[in-house]
């Protein structure tokens, strides 16, 4: 049971992931028309983005950048240039800058621009404007206002423009000037006015600083090409090819001109600042000279060093020996403090120049006590006489270095206090010398520092000027900037080809959902995927015209796709039914409008022909449709009106044009036709018509709808379902799986109706003689050949 219960999941699956070729043809066959608008609406957005796109043009340069210095050549060093790719990127921030920009501004004129008016893209008339500017503006908001001048004729115009929403519209003349408080305008002709012009709309603008930095910023770029190569490419965008073109080369020219200017900038501040050094030190040193020599003729003499040198060199070895008094002085207070600490005291090498050979004897004896007396105590308690003795005799030598230490500190103390009033006499000798020898010694210094100094600067500024000379800027246009050809934008091929892809992303997107939301039949292959109940057959669609009602399209001699498929499903249906006579067949289907009664009416006929005695009985008491196809003399009699026992069965029944063909229609609708239905009358109906025809075929209403379907079927032989190919949905057959499993027909059998000639089948009757033609395999199923 499980493994049944995984291959049906398994059927059910694959049910569903299937590839139908034949749904996604009627799909794709619906939505054609809507692809090809779409096609076309694609084409023609990108057209109009073409159309109305304003071209946009970009002209290029390359440079290539490389500053040398030729001040090596006068053996020295290179002065402010570095030969890196650091330079490179150096000089494209440079390049990009503010600082750039303004001087392109102070360069190109900008100024001012004039604008042909067109019905949706303007033009800008560069270097052909028929008019030009003179203006003084008095009020910042003019700048980047839009002021539009219509030509009237040669010698007047129209100008109007708003401002502070304060719209104005005057007529001027040529040449006159125009006041305003905010501004004062001079409309001048050019070479290029014609009066007789198409165009004579225009409007100019007065561009403001910020709005041609932004201009600039947005159109002017910069990139490097090869690092190592020092190659840079200048680029310029605008609407007009001229002007991106002009603008490069202008760009071009102000880079050469202003990187030349910077280079030597800095060496050139340079040699002035050295200049000015010069000429302040030059007048020190004169200041110094001019000293030198009234000082020798004040003094008479200049030889003032020797009694200060000798003062110095006394003061110096006062200082010397004072020095080192104090380091014996701190070394004999910190032998001092170790004595009261009782422990050895250890003496560096030092100690053995500075300490008196007494102090140091005395305290090489008292180290060796101090030994003697904790090898005791290894042995001995601190209570033995000989512990005692050598505790006894440690004091007296503890008491002698102190003695020595205090005597040998007293003694250098008064070392130092005679040092120091000997140092306070020299100082003192030292001031009474002339302060003019000490101005005369410090100015010499002075003049020898600024001396060496001056001397430096000169050297200094003979470098910068070499190195200022020899600065060279090799800078070559390798690619001067062009007229461009093809705009930057819009580019054609791009866009007909985004468009195209948007096209076919779409398609595919509204074809795979119509694909998956398209919930109708469309072949034999997906009722049999769908459903486990046999399908009888199919009959193709009719073409031949509209069918507002059921038609008989079968006879002797039709040799139509559709006779042909009736005979087949007649040939079907003689396989299943039972022998004797009398069979009963039901035609039912889940809703009106797929093809019951048509199905009905031929397969009847069909019958017939065969030379079987048939009755077509329609039994849809609430909307009979065979009437319609029969045009009886009176449509009251019918199934109504011989079960509630009004009329007799052979006064109802009609017969057709096709031998042993009879119809009895459904009747007056009554107003009970489900009980009519369930009534013995019914059966007695039924049990009485089977002893006079062969083949009893019955249309019964919906099934889906109202149940007088669902009784008339469970009281016949056969009961065979409609399903009409794109117009029933899917559902329509879970539908009839439901209603089998609850009601367990023994003979369903499903019919599907209306094929078109793509489900795979056609048939050689009907389009010409011959027999059947093979089953061909459209594209889809030659790519899916399992479905």
């Amino acid at each position: 049971m499980e493994k049944a219960n995984k291959i049906q999941n398994f059927e059910n699956q694959d049910r569903v992931i299937t590839f139908d070729p034949d749904k996604f043809s009627s799909v794709l066959k619906i939505l054609i028309p809507w692809i090809l608008v779409l096609f076309f609406a694609a084409i023609t957005i990108a057209f109009l983005a073409i159309r109305y796109t304003k071209p946009l043009y970009e002209s290029k340069s390359i440079l290539k950048l490389d500053i040398k210095s030729e001040a090596s050549v006068f053996g020295l060093n290179e002065i402010g240039e570095e030969q890196s790719y650091n330079n490179l990127l150096s000089e494209i921030e440079l390049l990009k800058s503010k600082l750039f920009y303004n001087k392109i501004i102070d360069a190109v004129n900008l100024k001012v621009n004039v604008f042909t008016i067109g019905n949706i893209l303007d033009d800008e008339r560069y270097k052909n404007a028929p008019f030009d500017v003179d203006y003084k503006i008095e009020d910042p908001n003019v700048y980047d206002l839009r002021f539009r001048v219509e030509i009237l004729n040669a010698n007047e115009f129209n100008l109007s423009y708003t401002l502070y929403n304060k719209n104005y519209n005057n007529n001027h003349k040529f040449e006159e000037i125009i006041h305003s408080n905010a501004f004062e305008f001079t409309i001048l002709k050019t070479e290029h006015f014609d009066p007789n012009a198409k165009d004579s709309e225009f409007f100019f603008r007065i561009n403001s600083r910020n709005s041609l930095l932004d201009y600039i910023e947005k159109n002017f770029s910069v990139q490097p090409l090869k690092l190592n190569t020092n190659t840079i490419e200048i680029s310029f965008k605008d609407y007009n090819k001229q002007k991106a073109r002009d603008m490069a080369n202008a760009i071009d020219t102000i880079y050469l001109t202003y990187s030349k200017e910077e280079k030597t900038k800095a060496n050139a501040q340079k040699i002035k600042f050295l200049n000015e050094q010069l000429e302040t030190t030059e007048k020190r040193l004169s200041d110094f000279e001019d000293y030198f020599e009234d000082f020798i003729i004040d003094n008479k003499s200049t030889d003032l060093q020797n009694n200060i040198k000798s003062t110095i060199s006394l003061m110096n070895s006062i200082d010397s020996q004072r020095y080192l008094l104090q380091i014996k002085l701190s070394r004999l207070e910190e032998l001092k403090n170790k004595l009261d600490s009782g422990n050895q005291i250890n003496l560096g090498i030092n100690d053995l120049n500075i300490l008196p050979n007494e102090v140091i004897e005395q305290i090489s004896e008292l180290n060796e006590l101090l030994e003697q007396s904790e090898s005791i105590l290894l042995s001995y308690n601190r209570n033995t006489q000989a512990y005692r003795i050598r505790t006894s005799e440690i004091k007296h030598v503890y008491q002698r270095i102190f003695d020595f230490i205090n005597e040998y500190i007293a003694d250098i103390k008064i070392q130092l206090k005679n040092q120091t009033f000997q140092k306070a006499r020299l100082e003192r000798n030292f001031v009474e010398l002339p302060s003019k020898n000490t101005e005369y010694s410090k100015s010499q210094r002075y003049y020898s520092l600024y001396e060496e100094f001056y001397l430096s600067l000169m050297q200094k500024k003979a470098e910068f000027q070499l190195a200022l000379a020899g600065i060279v800027t090799d800078f070559k246009i390798l690619s001067p900037a062009t007229i461009p050809n093809d705009p930057l934008k819009p580019q054609r091929s791009l866009i007909y080809g985004i468009s195209i892809v948007a096209w076919i992303v779409v398609t595919f997107f509204m074809v795979g959902i119509g694909y998956l939301s398209f919930n109708k039949i469309t072949s034999i292959h997906e009722v049999e995927r769908l459903t486990d109940i046999p399908v009888l057959g199919s009959i193709p669609k009719y073409t031949q015209g509209k069918m507002p009602v059921a038609k008989l399209v079968v006879g002797k001699q039709s040799k139509s796709a559709i006779g042909e498929a009736f005979r087949t499903l007649r040939t079907n249906m003689q396989f299943i039914i039972p022998k004797g006579s009398g069979i009963t067949i039901s035609i039912s289907s889940t809703v009106s409008g797929e093809g019951k009664s048509f199905i009905g009416v031929n397969l009847a006929a069909i019958f017939a022909l065969s030379g079987k005695k048939v009755l077509l009985m329609d039994v849809d008491m609430r909307k009979p449709k065979l009437n319609k196809v029969f045009n009886p003399a009176s449509d009251e009699l019918g199934v109504s009106t011989i079960l509630i026992g009004k009329n007799k069965v052979n006064d109802c029944i009609i017969q057709t044009g096709i031998e042993n063909f009879d119809v009895l229609l459904a009747g007056h609708i009554p107003p009970n036709p489900s009980e009519l239905i369930m009534s013995s009358e019914m059966d007695s109906l039924l049990h009485k018509l089977k002893k006079s025809y062969d083949y009893i075929i019955i249309d019964t209403p919906p099934i889906g709808i109202v149940t007088d379907g669902i009784l008339i079927m469970k009281k016949t032989n056969i009961q065979t379902y409609i399903v009409r190919s794109e117009y029933s949905k899917s559902q329509f057959i879970d539908y009839l799986e439901k209603t089998n499993s609850i009601h367990h027909f023994n003979y369903l059998y499903i019919i599907l109706n209306s094929v078109k000639s793509t489900s795979g089948v056609n048939y050689g009757y009907g389009y010409g003689s011959g027999y059947y033609r093979e089953r061909k395999d459209n594209f889809f199923q030659k790519l899916f050949p399992s479905s």
